[in-house]
C-alpha cells in the first residue's frame, strides 16, 4: 500500500468513527428530548409524568385536539435539528481537539545604524485541521520605558490553509532621537528594555480564538563618536604661511571598544575651508571612554585669502568640523559620517 493510499485510508476511518460518534449523539439527544416532550405533556393534560401516557381523549393521529401536542412536537423536533447542526459544525471545526496553535517569537535585529535600529518579530499561526482557518486581525505597540514608540495593526484576512502555518513579520522601526526622549538622557548607562503588547484573531466555522502576547528584551543602540575640538594654537606664522595645531577629543558612549581606522576631515574657519581631507593615523577608544586625536595644518594664507587670516588672529572663531572614518562593531563594519560645528578659541 502507498503512503498516499494510507493517508487516505486513514481519513476514512476517521471521518466513519465521528460519523458513529454523531449518530450517538444525535439519538441519545433525540430519547432526551421525547422524555421532555412528554412529561411537558404530563403537565398538560393531568397525568404523572411515571405513565409516559396521553389521555385517551385525545387522538394524537389526528384531529384539533392534537394541535397543542403536535406544536410542541414540532418544536421539540426543531431543538434536535439545531442541536445537531452545532453538534456538526463544532465536530468540523475543533476535530478531536485539534485547536490551532498561535505563538510569537522573540525579538531579532534586522538592522543597526547610528540612526536606530530595526526590530523583527514573528507572528505564527498553525492549523492542524482540515478546515481552512482565517487570521482576522492583529494589533501591536512598542513600549521603552512604559512610553509608546511605535504601533501597527492589520484588519486584512490571511488566510490559513488546512494543515499549514501563517508566518506573519511584526517590524518595529525605531530612531535613537525617540528612545533617548522616552529615557530622558542620550547617554544611557546600559541598554534600555522594551515591551511588544501584541492580541491577534483567528476564526474558522464556530472558533473564534484570541490570544495575547507579550514580549520583553533589551533594544541595543549604536552611538555615534562624539567629537570636540580644543585646543586650537597658532605654533608658526609669517605673512603669507601659518601652522596650526589642534587636538580632536573623541568620545565613545559604545559598551564595546572602538578601532577606527584613518580619519579624513575637513576644516572651515569663519564660513571659509582652511583645509580639506587631511588624515590622521588609526585610533583606539575603550568602551565607554575617550581619546585625543592630534592634527597638525600648514596653512597657505596667500590662498586662503584675507578671511581667513582675519580670523587667526581673532580670540573666537565659528568652525566646521567634518569627515569620515569607519571602524567595526559587533553587527558588522560601520562607516561614520561626521559632522561638528562651534566656536573655537585661538591660542597662541
Amino acid at each position: 500500500m502507498s503512503n498516499n493510499d494510507a493517508v487516505i485510508l486513514r481519513r476514512r476511518r476517521r471521518k466513519e468513527a465521528n460519523l458513529s460518534l454523531l449518530q450517538a449523539n444525535f439519538a441519545s439527544l433525540r430519547r432526551r428530548l421525547q422524555l421532555l416532550r412528554l412529561v411537558k405533556f404530563s403537565k398538560w393534560w393531568g397525568e404523572t409524568p411515571s405513565s409516559l401516557r396521553f389521555p385517551s381523549q385525545f387522538n394524537l393521529k389526528g384531529g384539533s385536539s392534537e394541535s397543542r401536542p403536535t406544536l410542541l412536537g414540532s418544536c421539540c423536533n426543531a431543538l434536535c435539528f439545531v442541536a445537531l447542526l452545532v453538534l456538526v459544525a463544532g465536530c468540523a471545526t475543533v476535530e478531536h481537539g485539534k485547536q490551532p496553535q498561535v505563538r510569537l517569537s522573540d525579538g531579532k535585529l534586522a538592522q543597526i545604524s547610528f540612526a536606530g535600529a530595526d526590530l523583527k518579530f514573528d507572528l505564527v499561526v498553525r492549523n492542524p485541521t482540515e478546515r481552512e482557518l482565517k487570521l482576522d486581525a492583529y494589533h501591536w505597540e512598542f513600549f521603552v520605558s512604559e512610553r509608546r514608540l511605535a504601533q501597527g495593526h492589520s484588519r486584512a484576512i490571511q488566510r490559513i490553509e488546512p494543515q499549514s502555518d501563517l508566518a506573519v513579520p511584526i517590524e518595529v522601526a525605531l530612531l535613537n532621537g525617540d528612545v533617548f526622549t522616552a529615557l530622558g538622557t542620550d547617554r544611557p548607562a546600559s541598554p534600555p528594555g522594551y515591551e511588544l503588547k501584541l492580541s491577534a484573531m483567528v476564526t474558522g466555522g464556530m472558533l473564534n480564538l484570541r490570544r495575547d502576547f507579550r514580549k520583553t528584551g533589551t533594544l541595543p543602540i549604536l552611538h555615534k563618536l562624539n567629537i570636540t575640538l580644543q585646543n586650537f594654537r597658532v605654533i608658526k606664522e609669517t605673512d603669507t604661511a601659518a601652522t596650526v595645531r589642534f587636538d580632536a577629543l573623541l568620545e565613545n558612549q559604545n559598551a564595546f571598544a572602538v578601532n577606527l581606522d584613518t580619519i579624513t576631515a575637513s576644516l572651515n574657519l569663519a564660513g571659509r575651508p582652511v583645509a580639506q581631507e587631511f588624515k590622521t593615523s588609526p585610533k583606539s577608544i575603550p568602551a565607554s571612554g575617550r581619546t585625543v586625536a592630534d592634527f597638525e595644518l600648514e596653512l597657505d594664507l596667500a590662498l586662503l585669502g584675507p578671511t581667513v587670516v582675519n580670523a587667526l588672529k581673532q580670540r573666537d572663531v565659528r568652525y566646521e568640523f567634518s569627515g569620515t572614518t569607519c571602524f567595526e562593531t559587533p553587527w558588522g563594519r560601520k562607516t561614520l559620517n561626521f559632522f561638528h560645528s562651534g566656536q573655537l578659541r585661538i591660542e597662541r
